[in-house]
């Protein structure tokens, strides 16, 4: 903990990092991170970035996500899920590339 008060909340958890003045949990939570004046973290294995007053994350480059194209394999174009307001988008049904289950999810990406 790095700050005024900050991991002050926190009574049994482990395993948590707080930087910024009363960033802490909302409960004993264990493997978490808050980062920022008052960001509160309320879950295990969750990071906090800003309180609820932040309205914009940035940084130099784009944030990964999961549902990022490039994680995906044997994405196969499909019309299942097809809605009038996103007919710029194509339905797909894929599986993550880590994924040793190779469970199939059905969403959205965009043709390029």
């Amino acid at each position: 903990a790095l700050g005024y008060k900050a991991g002050e909340s926190i009574v049994a958890g482990v395993q948590n990092t707080f930087i910024g003045s009363l960033s802490g949990v909302t409960n004993d939570y264990n493997n978490t991170v808050a980062i920022g004046y008052n960001a509160k973290v309320d879950a295990n294995n969750k990071i906090r970035i800003g309180n609820d007053g932040i309205t914009v994350i940035e940084g130099q480059v784009s944030w990964s996500n999961p549902s990022d194209k490039r994680l995906k394999e044997n994405i196969v174009y499909t019309e299942n899920l097809g809605l009038d307001f996103i007919t710029h988008l194509k339905t797909v049904s894929y599986n993550y590339i880590a994924d040793k289950a190779k469970i199939r999810y059905d969403g959205l990406l965009h043709k390029m």
